[in-house]
């Protein structure tokens, strides 16, 4: 397994800790850059280095951090990855690059050797700096004086500089961090708003133009350094346990690709995926045209191909298991037939809507199972099906109508586009009230991820077209099977954070993981063993606690470093808080636990240990402080705390509603009566607070005397208020100083 090689940082560098890091390289990624830590603080900022020769035109890319098994070596402190790449496409050659630690910040020595003579765009070192961090700072190439702003949003010329240095810095909005890149000579670089394709600042640093020269050796060398007078802040998680966000139909992945291999029926059963997608191969389905009538079917010629053994059975046997599972589905076309689709434009829709169809009529017939949903993958971007947006709406109207003309229940996505900046993609359809009819759901994929407006766009036409929305591919990066960086720690930290940025800024009904098959695995195959990975116990944090029909709760961090979410399920009384800390080691205390938790019991992931139930966390006055690994998630769960929010009306805490010898305390007729049979000191009183414990009134009881014993009463109307419609309130019942009775209820009664 890929692990992230942690950087130590000297006694002497900054201001930290002995031996506290100062930031990490990925071993997966032939020890590129990945993370620097800001300051003495346990914030980190993502930053990317890599090494690539591209081919004349920019037709072709070969990356060092695509190398699959280079090799390693590590001496006095430095450590150097060597290997080949690129001989597969003309522009092999020989890569090493060594890395180490000095002054606080990171050298990287690198020397790549031509095995052939190539015509090239150039030799480039790359530096992706994350535009969150730097937008509406400034760019200064060397020591002058004039600078280059770093545009807040995306501007229409990307290309921000073209300065000739050997030094750049690039400083934040708020002036308290600067990062240095210094090179060993004067060179070209270029300085580009890459926000079009992900959410960084890229800089090209030229190496070499022109041609190659077999054996002609590129030498270069690289220092970079974070500086940060970014001050210590303590971390504080809110909860409102009692302000519902939105419904989840939960958490599932793709069985697309590789739905053969072990992994598939390994995820199917641990990891009880509450939605899925599958492929529809139409391409083996139909890889000729049964007959020149689309009117008529030829099932004689569709079910000879479907065989023991074949591809195709078992897409099909696994519409079958999803259905008897109820799990509802996507499916989604990627290849068509020359025949139907020359290149990547649909020739022939009547035959189109023939052959799907006719294949979804054969499932539901003889595999008794109906997906929920169809698309065609990524069509914004043709993979591999390319339509315009009008097309896509026109395609959507076409296929709904002939879907009720079959009596197939299946709807239509809306969008499955290729990522999140896809938004204005939607809209033809969204302005069209017959397309919309046939619209079941609203689907994007998470790769390069989305700052948090783009993702609330999402969230906004779900609410106002009224369909849920799905993450129908939740991933990070598109081009990691390359060389296997999907199997890396660091990627799965990657995909941890973005879960959580979906679930608090997307908001969707529902994501599914792409794959849960082999094709970007969870788990790792070693001697035929299958063996559960960091990224499969973060998706197992997922799967566990966010059950089918959890709704997500309002939460919120005063900082943008550590993700808060929070989820409550009715049913099954869960209410479970995740916390994931993709940083170094830090403090955090959450506060607004519902009245009545005493403890909040914990499971982590972190690197080398994997979903590990902790010692339960103690809560008090609301609140509980616990301290988070580094590249950690911590879920936080009780699981007796919401049952009562199940029905409106008073419904008494069982942990605090009790009997006494002196005192008997019952709900009665929309109020609460309790009788004393030895009165106390003092009367008791009825407070009403939120269900984070804040007081909102204290209420007297009116009070009754009988022969052996007093009641004290408080209406429904004394103890209720039409403020309090739409929140959770709790009840206490308080008598010389203690609780002796907790009740809980939703909306006024």
């Amino acid at each position: 397994m890929n692990r992230l090689l942690h950087i130590i940082l000297l006694p002497f560098a900054l201001a930290l800790p002995v031996g506290a890091q100062i930031g990490l390289v990925d071993e997966s990624e032939f020890g590129n850059l990945a993370l620097l830590r800001v300051g003495n603080t346990p914030d980190g900022m993502w930053a990317h280095t890599d090494i690539a020769v591209v081919a004349k035109g920019w037709s072709t890319w070969v990356r060092a951090s695509s190398i699959e098994t280079p090799t390693y070596s590590e001496s006095e402190g430095k450590r150097t990855w060597s290997g080949s790449m690129g001989a597969s496409s003309g522009l092999g050659c020989a890569v090493s690059q060594t890395v180490w630690e000095e002054n606080g910040g990171f050298v990287f020595d690198l020397t790549l050797v031509p095995s052939v003579d190539a015509d090239v765009e150039g030799v480039f070192l790359f530096l992706d700096l994350p535009a969150p961090y730097f937008a509406g700072g400034l760019m200064r190439p060397g020591h002058r004086l004039d600078s280059v702003p770093l545009p807040v949003r995306l501007p229409t010329e990307y290309h921000l500089a073209y300065p000739t240095t050997d030094t750049l810095s690039f400083t934040n909005a708020s002036g308290d961090g600067t990062l240095t890149a210094v090179l060993d000579t004067v060179r070209l670089t270029m300085v580009q708003d890459n926000r079009n394709w992900s959410d960084v600042f890229s800089t090209f640093i030229y190496l070499k133009s022109g041609s190659l020269t077999a054996g002609e050796s590129v030498h270069a060398r690289l220092s970079i350094r974070l500086a940060s007078t970014a001050p210590v802040t303590p971390a504080v998680l809110s909860l409102r346990a009692d302000s519902a966000r939105y419904s989840l139909l939960g958490v599932g992945g793709n069985y697309c690709f590789g739905i053969e291999s072990p992994v598939a029926r390994y995820t199917l059963d641990s990891l009880a995926p509450a939605i899925a997608r599958t492929e529809m191969t139409i391409l083996e389905w139909e890889p000729v045209n049964d007959n020149s009538d689309p009117r008529t079917a030829d099932w004689t010629s569709y079910e000879s191909r479907d065989v023991d053994g074949s591809n195709l059975r078992r897409e099909f046997e696994l519409m079958q298991e999803l259905s008897a599972r109820t799990i509802p589905f996507v499916t989604s076309i990627w290849h068509l037939p020359a025949w139907i689709m020359p290149e990547h434009t649909v020739q022939n829709w009547p035959e189109l809507l023939e052959s799907i169809g006719s294949y979804l009529l054969y499932v539901k017939q003889h595999y008794h199972s109906e997906p929920a949903y169809f698309s065609f993958n990524e069509p914004d971007a043709g993979v591999q099906v390319l339509l315009t947006p009008e097309e896509h709406r026109s395609a959507i109207t076409r296929m709904g109508a002939y879907f009720d003309s079959l009596g197939i229940k299946t709807r239509l996505l809306l969008g499955d586009v290729s990522n999140p900046n896809r938004s204005a993609y939607i809209i033809p359809t969204a302005n069209d009230s017959v397309a919309m009819s046939h619209v079941g759901a609203l689907s994007f994929h998470s790769w390069g991820g989305a700052s948090a407006a783009q993702y609330g766009v999402w969230a906004d036409a779900s609410r106002e077209l009224g369909v849920p929305l799905f993450v129908a591919e939740g991933g990070v990066d598109a081009s990691a099977w390359q060389g296997g960086k999907y199997k890396s720690f660091l990627n799965g930290v990657h995909e941890m954070s973005q879960y959580q940025q979906l679930f608090l800024y997307a908001q969707p009904q529902g994501i599914m993981y792409w794959e849960y098959t082999a094709d970007y695995g969870l788990l790792s195959n070693i001697n035929g063993q299958l063996v559960e990975t960091e990224r499969y116990a973060f998706m197992k944090h997922w799967s566990r606690f966010v059950p089918a029909g959890s709704v997500a709760v309002r939460t919120s961090s005063n900082t943008p470093n550590v993700l808060f979410t929070a989820f409550r399920h009715q049913n099954q009384g869960l209410l479970a808080l995740h916390v994931a800390n993709p940083y170094f080691e830090r403090r955090v205390t959450v506060t607004g636990i519902p009245f009545g938790v005493a403890s909040l019991r914990s499971v982590q992931t972190y690197e080398g240990s994997l979903f590990q139930e902790r010692p339960s966390v103690p809560v008090a006055g609301g609140e509980a402080t616990l301290d988070l690994p580094s590249f950690s998630l911590t879920t936080l769960y009780a699981e007796d705390v919401t049952s009562a929010l199940a029905s409106p009306g008073w419904s008494p805490l069982g942990s605090h509603s009790r009997w006494t010898r002196t005192r008997v305390v019952r709900v009665w007729s929309g109020g609460v009566r309790m009788t004393v049979r030895s009165p106390g000191r003092n009367a008791p009183v009825a407070r009403v607070y939120t269900v984070d414990g804040r007081l909102v009134r204290s209420v007297a009881p009116v009070q009754h005397d009988a022969e052996s014993s007093t009641i004290y009463e408080w209406s429904a109307t004394s103890i209720n208020s039409r403020a309090d419609a739409d929140g959770v309130r709790v009840l206490a019942v308080e008598q010389d100083g203690a609780v002796v009775h907790a009740s809980m209820r939703v909306g006024a009664r």
